[in-house]
C-alpha cells in the first residue's frame, strides 16, 4: 500500500518517467514541498497532469487515468499499477536496440535488410532473440507474440533459453519434471535465473 501513498503527489512518478526516458519531464516544472510546507491539492493536481502528459509522450496508454485517479491512488490501484507497469516496461525495453547491442545483427533473417530489423518494436526483437536461441539449442519450440502466455506457461522455453545462454550454470532439470507440474518446473527456472545473477521478483505460480 506504500506505493499508492507515495505516488499521490506525482513527484515519484515524474522521477520514474525520467528513469524510463531521460529528460522527458522538466524537473523545474514539478512542484516540490519547501521546508515543512506540504503541497496544496492544486499543486498536486498540477504534478499529476504533468505526469499523465509525460507518460503519454513516452508511449503509455492513459485512457481512464485522470489527475484525481492518481491523487486517490488507494481507491484506484489498478490504474496506478497499470501506468507504473507501462513506465517500467518502456524503461526495460529501451535497452533493446542495435546501438547498445550491435550483436543483434545476428537476428537478421535471410534476405532481410538491416532497416527492416531496426523498424521492429523492442518486443518483436526480444521474441526473435528468444527464438534465435531456441533454434540454436535445436529445440522444436518457438515463442509467438499472440500466444506468449501459453507458450511460456510450462517453463520449457525458459529452461532451454537459460541453458543455452549459461550452460554451465543453468541446467535442464525442469524438463525431467512432468509438464503437468508447472509450479515445480517454474521453481527450477527461478533457481536457474537466480544462479545467473537475475533477481527473481516473481513467484513460481
Amino acid at each position: 500500500m506504500d506505493l499508492f501513498l507515495h505516488v499521490r503527489d506525482g513527484i515519484l512518478l515524474a522521477k520514474l518517467i525520467n528513469e524510463a526516458v531521460a529528460d522527458t519531464v522538466d524537473v523545474r516544472a514539478v512542484n516540490v514541498p519547501k521546508g515543512k510546507k506540504t503541497l496544496s491539492i492544486f499543486e498536486i493536481k498540477e504534478n499529476q497532469n504533468l505526469v499523465i502528459e509525460s507518460a503519454k509522450a513516452i508511449g503509455c496508454k492513459t485512457v481512464g487515468i485522470h489527475n484525481q485517479s492518481l491523487v486517490e491512488a488507494p481507491r484506484c490501484p489498478h490504474l496506478v499499477l497499470g501506468i507504473v507497469w507501462q513506465i517500467v516496461k518502456i524503461q526495460l525495453m529501451t535497452s533493446i536496440n542495435l546501438k547498445q547491442h550491435p550483436e543483434l545483427v545476428a537476428l537478421l533473417k535471410d534476405g532481410e535488410e538491416l532497416h527492416e530489423l531496426l523498424s521492429l518494436s523492442p518486443e518483436a526483437i526480444l521474441l526473435r532473440w528468444v527464438n534465435f536461441h531456441l533454434k540454436k539449442a535445436e529445440s522444436k519450440r518457438r515463442i509467438k507474440r499472440k500466444t506468449f502466455s501459453d507458450d511460456i506457461r510450462d517453463s520449457e522455453i525458459y529452461t532451454v533459453l537459460l541453458n543455452q545462454i549459461k550452460p554451465k550454470i543453468c541446467d535442464r532439470k525442469a524438463l525431467s519434471v512432468s509438464a503437468t507440474k508447472r509450479v515445480e518446473r517454474a521453481r527450477h527456472v527461478l533457481r536457474n535465473a537466480s544462479s545467473m545473477g537475475v533477481d527473481p521478483f516473481i513467484k513460481p505460480r
